[in-house]
């Protein structure tokens, strides 16, 4: 008898693959999935994820890489286009369910876009297993987002009609509910990565099987052996004295970089000598300089394998986040021996 034939399974990622530049998130959890997966002959593991035009690759012979171009993606439409992620609303994309053929599992990565709704019907047609892994909050990203995309769209009036007496955000939030809750009854498994979510998921979809989601940490480039104070002010001219307060993340609302500024901003009025060192960009970067100055560090993307040293050399971690369900930056910097508040 032969070898046997290897599980295929693809992971559909609603996001564009990060930049040599950019730090973790969900495409970067995934890829560093596919990279400790390379060589294995029981698996082949194809990532699908969104890109300006459709390609693919084999980094591996056992793993796939696809850019598919989003059918309706968000970036197209006026008053999305600020919206620091990405997404295609389309009800399903025609070429995804083409290429999904062949697979003996899919698993998507959230329960609300175009990836998911290709994924779902995918299941359903070729009769295969479906997965689904929680690993953001899309739910409270659409209750920090909305009211902005309202006032972009909308006369002042309208748009505080709406948010107050209508209830609109509340109306959403069942909405989306809902719609996760059908989509979890789909499944044949969903994975969790916090007790949040598995109160949500009991609630809505009790006969569904959870498991948690394991991501490894590399300790290697992640412990507190690695501190190097000499080398942030070297390379990024950060204060060699006082306690360095750090920040990891895009620059937006959702990842609450104004608070975590506005808390380094009270320290110093208290006279503490406090640096604030932010690894990230994003659309609230030139606020975070004009309130802190001289005080803040700003060295936007960094590659992820430059982070270990940085975490290790910290004094804290301000992760203020409204939307995250277990990021990895928490963990890495856990790792590495670094309060996270």
């Amino acid at each position: 008898m032969g070898a046997p034939r290897p599980l295929r399974v693809a992971v559909l990622i609603d996001h564009r693959p990060n930049h040599p530049g950019e730090v973790g998130g969900l495409a970067g959890t995934w890829e560093q999935v596919s990279r400790a997966a390379a060589g294995r002959e029981d698996l082949d593991l194809t990532l699908f994820f969104l890109g300006d035009r459709t390609c693919s690759e084999r980094p591996a012979p056992n793993l796939g890489r696809v850019l598919i171009r989003p059918a309706l993606g968000t970036e197209r439409i006026p008053f999305l286009s600020s919206i620091p992620t990405h997404t295609d609303l389309a009800p399903v994309h025609p070429g995804l369910l083409h290429r999904l053929r062949g697979f003996d599992l899919i698993h998507t990565t959230e329960a609300f876009y175009a990836f998911a709704r290709t994924g779902l019907w995918a299941s359903r047609l070729r009769r295969v297993p479906l997965v689904n892994s929680i690993q953001t909050d899309i739910i409270a990203w659409a209750r920090i987002y909305t009211p902005g995309i309202l006032s972009r769209i909308l006369p002042p009036g309208a748009a505080r009609w709406l948010l107050g007496r209508y209830r609109l955000l509340e109306r959403q939030e069942r909405s989306m509910e809902r719609k996760l809750g059908r989509y979890m009854r789909a499944c044949s498994a969903v994975l969790i990565s916090h007790e949040r979510d598995l109160k949500r998921l009991r609630r809505l979809a009790p006969r569904t099987p959870s498991y948690f989601l394991r991501r490894g940490i590399d300790l290697g480039r992640f412990n507190p052996g690695r501190r190097d104070r000499e080398l942030l002010s070297e390379r990024f001219g950060v204060p060699r004295q006082g306690s360095l307060i750090l920040f990891v993340g895009r620059l937006d609302q959702v990842k609450g970089v104004m608070l975590a500024a506005r808390v380094v901003k009270t320290l110093l009025e208290q006279g503490l000598d406090v640096h604030f060192l932010a690894v990230g960009n994003g659309a609230q970067r030139e606020e975070v300089a004009a309130l802190l100055g001289e005080r803040a560090t700003l060295t936007g993307n960094l590659p992820h394998q430059e982070l270990g040293w940085i975490y290790a050399s910290a004094d804290l971690l301000l992760f203020p986040s409204e939307a995250e369900v277990w990021p990895n930056v928490v963990a890495e910097a856990r790792a590495c021996g670094l309060p996270v508040l």
